[in-house]
């Protein structure tokens, strides 16, 4: 066997030496016996496949090039695995022939060209990528010897492209020619020379196409030569699943495309974020309601803002009257009383408190089931409290118009019905009446106790709007009690 592989050796190394029984005219040549050739070893921490066309043996050759004239072959990158784009070409591999009065060395430009906006082969080489010159010896580059040129900076593709040779020689005489394999039908469109000023796809500048030209294509997939990488960790940032971590291996445990080194919520969906607060929604203490700063005051997890007790620690938010006051801090936990009336201040709303004022007299002192409907008048039996909610356990009416003497007034219950609407809660109607009042026709209001919101005892003004807008839009802050 060792002597049957030098025998091999012995004989192709005549093909460089003394050239082939073969006539050296324009056109394309078969060698006078098949050549096996070698993938070229190419090892490099930046080279992750190696691409070829051809197969593994040398077949023909074309010679007679002139300075500017080139061959290239279209490559996919594609097939060296995904993801992979952007691809680097890190190197390239060739082999010529030179037959007996060759001109060795020979200079040769390597090309890259990018296909056009189709990504159709046919339509031939359109852009110029890379070039790179580089002089080519026998010793090196003569079948059945090939070489490997190293780029010295990244050429980056983000597509297939069209790699090749240009040559670059201006010395006369016949300058070595490329070498084809047996393959009798390459692909369509894979081929290409550029002769007299323009491409031709091999078929038709050769009626019978010589087959692919012997070059090997080194290059690394998803390059971060080719791409931005902020974090360093060998990845592109554009497919970095954390782009400002360094996080080499990837890992994303939860598989919710965040890397484990920077997922702010492990084990759920990071990219669920309902309110757009920065906050995943499965670890967000007010997933419906943006808050950044989590502030969670009674330490419940809920979000002071989303909190219906934000000031009691009530875990299960539990509102049984559906009020938005959670029932650990709601005075009426079973009636709705969502602005938290209470007259008289002590445990029980309004709402809810069968005795507002405390005075010993019952709201619905008849017990009719409705709150003033049988008023008291100077006496105290059987009757309802005329002044619900100011403190009058006489329940003095002197003028006996049902109405408490300490409570006689336009203003009642609470401030706030700047309109004197039917409707004693205020509403925006009684916000802008209260604007007409101070700033627009200045008519008379019909109740001035009622426009004082804030019972500072003087004329209505602004800080009487504020307190409105407050109540109403805001912190709800209750409303102030008519001042008998």
């Amino acid at each position: 066997m060792r002597r049957l592989n030098i025998i091999i050796l012995t004989i192709m190394l005549i093909f460089c030496v003394s050239g082939v029984n073969a006539d050296n005219g324009k056109d394309y040549k078969n060698l006078s016996e098949k050549m096996p050739v070698v993938k070229p070893a190419f090892n490099s921490i930046t080279t992750s496949c190696t691409i070829q066309k051809h197969n593994d043996t040398a077949y023909g050759y074309s010679l007679e090039y002139l300075p500017g004239e080139r061959t290239v072959t279209y490559i996919n990158p594609s097939e060296c695995g995904y993801p992979t784009y952007p691809f680097e070409i890190t190197g390239f591999s060739f082999t010529l022939f030179g037959p007996t009065g060759s001109s060795w060395p020979v200079t040769v430009d390597i090309v890259v060209y990018d296909l056009d906006t189709s990504h159709w082969s046919c339509n031939g080489p359109i852009m110029e990528l890379c070039r790179y010159q580089i002089v080519c010896d026998s010793a090196t580059w003569c079948l059945p010897y090939y070489g490997t040129y190293m780029f010295p900076e990244p050429c980056c593709v983000e597509g297939s492209f069209f790699i090749g040779l240009e040559y670059a020689e201006t010395n006369t005489g016949v300058l070595p020619g490329i070498t084809f394999d047996t393959k009798p039908h390459p692909d369509t469109c894979d081929n290409w020379v550029y002769v007299a000023d323009e491409w031709w796809e091999f078929y038709d500048f050769w009626g019978n196409d010589p087959g692919y030209p012997l070059f090997w294509v080194h290059g690394e997939t998803h390059s971060v030569n080719c791409c931005p990488d902020e974090d360093e960790d060998e990845v592109c940032d554009w497919s970095d699943n954390c782009p400002e971590t360094y996080n080499p291996l990837q890992g994303d445990a939860d598989s919710d495309g965040v890397g484990d080194a920077c997922d702010i919520c492990p084990g759920y969906d990071d990219l669920a974020d309902y309110d757009s607060d920065g906050l995943p929604d499965s670890c967000d203490n007010c997933p419906e309601l943006a808050n950044a700063g989590q502030s969670d005051g009674d330490l419940d997890g809920h979000g002071d803002i989303c909190d219906n007790c934000p000031d009691d620690s009530n875990p299960d938010q539990l509102d049984s009257d559906s009020d938005d006051v959670g029932d650990i801090c709601d005075n009426c936990p079973s009636t709705a009383n969502p602005i938290q009336e209470n007259a008289d201040g002590d445990p029980d709303g309004d709402a809810c408190d069968n005795d507002d004022d405390n005075d010993g007299i019952l709201d619905d002192g008849d017990a009719s089931g409705i709150i003033g409907d049988n008023p008291c008048s100077n006496g105290t039996i059987d009757c309802d409290d005329n002044c619900q909610f100011v403190y009058n356990p006489g329940q003095e009416d002197s003028d006996l118009d049902l109405i408490g003497d300490v409570c006689q007034s336009c203003c009642v219950g609470y401030t706030g019905n700047v309109n004197c609407s039917t409707e004693e809660a205020p509403d925006i109607s009684d916000i802008t009446r209260l604007i007409d009042y101070l700033y627009l026709s200045h008519n008379s209001l019909c109740c001035p106790e009622e426009a004082d919101v804030d019972v500072s005892g003087g004329e209505p003004d602004i800080t009487d709007i504020v307190y409105l807008i407050d109540h109403l839009y805001l912190s709800h802050r209750a409303l102030m009690l008519c001042p008998y």
